[in-house]
């Protein structure tokens, strides 16, 4: 474990994962404090969107430019468990990510309820079904992201690809699951989990295939 986290924030400031983890989760939730009962179960969707975008802000902070073609990787190639090392960052990246998403959703989840106005079964699938839905996305997103090193059109096409992909989920699991209910709330939840599963592979492999590809060029 204390090999696991030492990689981790070798990759990930110290600051980002107090922002995400801690800071922007409390303020989501003291926000949907006076949000809650002026617009009950669309603050799950007001949380999970905020930290779709926070989150993309974030990484350009933390693995900016690693999917690029140019990207070199520094010292790592000259480590024999830079591999290891590598997945260990990426997986550990994706673990912080959904707990992320986690805490800044189950809070006001849990407010939602609280007000007895909503079926409380129907809103567990909705906050399960954002928390992996915004989770895939934003993932997604990163796999295109992390492609570009330039600070201006990372985050111009960042803004219009998380909006595109953050309306979706949201689409799909808050109005015609939960609003519209012309889909079992069933249905979206396990799409999510589906594939949030697979993303997290492709995210781990694509920057493990990046790193390999750096020594076929310089070779």
């Amino acid at each position: 474990m204390k090999k696991i986290l030492k990689t981790y924030r070798t990759f990930c400031p110290d600051l980002l994962t107090l922002a995400t983890l801690l800071v922007c989760p409390v303020v989501i939730f003291l926000m949907n404090m006076a949000l809650v009962s002026e617009i009950g179960y669309l603050s799950l969707i007001f949380a999970s969107v905020w930290m779709l975008y926070i989150d993309y802000f974030g990484d350009y902070f933390a693995y900016n430019g690693v999917l690029a073609k140019d990207y070199e990787y520094g010292m790592l190639r000259c480590s024999l468990q830079a591999k290891d090392l590598l997945k260990i960052g990426a997986v550990t990246d994706q673990v912080r990510r959904l707990i992320q998403f986690t805490l800044s959703i189950v809070p006001t989840m849990l407010l939602v309820m609280s007000t007895g106005k909503e079926n409380n079964l129907r809103i567990i699938f909705m906050s399960l079904s954002l928390i992996f839905g915004m989770y895939a996305a934003n993932t997604a997103s990163l796999l295109l992201l992390r492609k570009v090193i330039t600070y201006n059109i990372y985050f111009s096409l960042g803004c219009f690809i998380v909006t595109v992909l953050g309306c979706a989920v949201a689409f799909l699991v808050g109005f015609l699951s939960y609003y519209l209910r012309i889909i079992n709330p069933a249905v979206p939840l396990f799409v999510s989990l589906f594939i949030s599963l697979h993303i997290t592979r492709f995210m781990v492999k694509a920057m493990q295939n990046n790193y390999y590809r750096s020594f076929k060029e310089a070779d």
